[in-house]
């Protein structure tokens, strides 16, 4: 029998180039994304399925002809950003050893922020 034992919940925030025009305002909302310019985890991990659920971009009309920016990795993903620009969204622990360069790019959702509970799951 799998047991689970939640460890603790993880924010999500927003990773962007100074070029992607993002609001001036200390805290987005989901509606602020270009999802034309939206990289994200390929088919398959299950960070890729809470971003697409708390975007709600399976509701967007469209926005499935969009989601062709993928990548295998969180690190791969701020390096595309960074390279390509565009915008992807990141949880807390990417953030703890970025460089400052890279820190300006993070950006808070506003409240209610979005979070992923990081499980153990044992036999």
């Amino acid at each position: 029998m799998l047991a689970e034992h939640p460890l603790f919940y993880e924010e999500f925030y927003v990773y962007a180039t100074s070029k992607e025009k993002l609001p001036k305002k200390k805290y987005l909302l989901p509606k602020d994304i270009n999802l034309h310019h939206l990289w994200l985890l390929e088919q398959g991990h299950c960070m890729r399925n809470q971003v697409v659920n708390f975007c709600e971009l399976k509701k967007l009309q469209g926005a499935g002809e969009n989601l062709h920016y993928e990548a295998g990795s969180i690190e791969t993903l701020i390096n595309l950003v960074d390279m390509q620009q565009g915008i992807t969204i990141v949880p807390h622990v990417a953030t703890l050893k970025m460089p400052a360069k890279q820190k300006q790019n993070v950006h808070e959702f506003s409240k209610p922020k979005p979070m992923r509970e990081v499980s153990l799951i044992t036999l």
